[in-house]
């Protein structure tokens, strides 16, 4: 049996007290000559990481520890070195940047839709002028303009559908040529060794992160459809009249669904620009906290602070502005 597949740590405290009393391995095998050396390698690796060590106090005992060509045992760090990357392949650094990036992508995702923050957001903006725009849409004899701007959403969710299912595709690919991804990884600066399991656990993040995009970007555009649909419901109010109660309850539902199919397309476009900020991963987890960081500042400035939040929530009088409803002069 190889050292990398016993079991993990349970007798560490057994082996660790045996070589720190004194007392023999339970092997003729274990010299004293080595014992100190053996003693020194189990406290070096405790002080380099304790989670992580490998237990090799089964294998002295049974005698499968390999010798050298003078017929002494071969040292036990690099053995017992290359068993404990494989047991554990997220460190705690990666942990931390990986909660970093999950904490800040829900933080910018509650925040664009107003839960945590009470500064109105480009999306809350945006969803006030879906609401005049269908107030709009029910006093227009012809509604192809309405029909028009529908079918433009429609094709761009299709698009952004679509390419995220390309990508979780290439991201499968990508498993299939790891050996060839991290040689190439290992020339580029600040990346440090990354070992085959943990690059493959990323790989899978970002197939997860991809899908979880593509089914946000396949229920909007499911979405953008049925409010089609209500829109061709919504009755037309005629030449001098009010609109009525069913007129107002037929435009808050054609508002309300194409709100929340606005809400999925943006859930997906979230999930592709942090899939961005995910790439930086693969360098160093560092690296992950820098792209996180960039990546917040970029999507909380759009959303709170660009020229487009300004121009929509401009103040002023006229067309556009969501208080005309006259259908010459939009």
């Amino acid at each position: 049996m190889r050292v990398s597949e016993l079991p993990a740590g349970y007798a560490f405290a057994r082996a660790f007290a045996i070589a720190k009393n004194g007392q023999s391995m339970a092997k003729s095998a274990w010299q004293p000559c080595i014992h100190q050396s053996i003693f020194n390698q189990i406290r070096h690796l405790c002080q380099i990481n304790r989670s992580r060590f490998i237990n090799t106090y089964d294998a002295a005992v049974a005698g499968t520890l390999p010798r050298n060509t003078c017929g002494g045992h071969v040292s036990l760090l690099p053995m017992i070195s290359d068993s404990v990357s494989m047991t554990g392949p997220l460190s705690s650094l990666d942990i931390a940047a990986l909660a970093f990036f999950l904490a800040g992508w829900v933080f910018h995702a509650l925040g664009a839709e107003g839960h945590i923050v009470t500064r109105i957001s480009l999306t809350r903006a945006m969803n006030a002028q879906r609401a005049a725009w269908m107030a709009t849409m029910a006093r227009r004899e012809v509604r192809i303009v309405d029909t028009s701007i529908m079918t433009g959403l429609q094709q761009g969710t299709a698009f952004f559908a679509s390419s995220s299912l390309i990508a979780v595709g290439g991201c499968f690919a990508l498993l299939g040529a790891s050996d060839r991804v991290l040689a190439i990884l290992s020339d580029v600066p600040l990346a440090g060794a990354t070992a085959r399991p943990l690059f493959e656990i990323k790989v899978i993040g970002l197939i997860v992160i991809l899908a979880y995009s593509f089914f946000k970007f396949g229920w909007a555009y499911r979405l953008f459809n049925y409010c089609s649909i209500l829109i061709g419901a919504v009755p037309q109010v005629g030449p001098g009249s009010e609109p009525n109660a069913a007129i107002d309850v037929a435009v808050m539902r054609a508002t309300r669904m194409n709100q929340l199919a606005g809400k999925h397309f943006n859930a997906g476009l979230r999930g592709v620009f942090f899939s961005i900020g995910y790439l930086g991963w693969f360098v160093d987890p560092r690296v992950f906290f820098v792209t996180t960081v960039v990546l917040l500042a970029v999507l909380i400035r759009r959303q709170f602070f660009s020229e487009a939040r300004k121009a929509v929530l401009v103040q002023d009088s006229g067309p556009g502005n969501g208080s005309s409803i006259r259908p010459d002069s939009q």
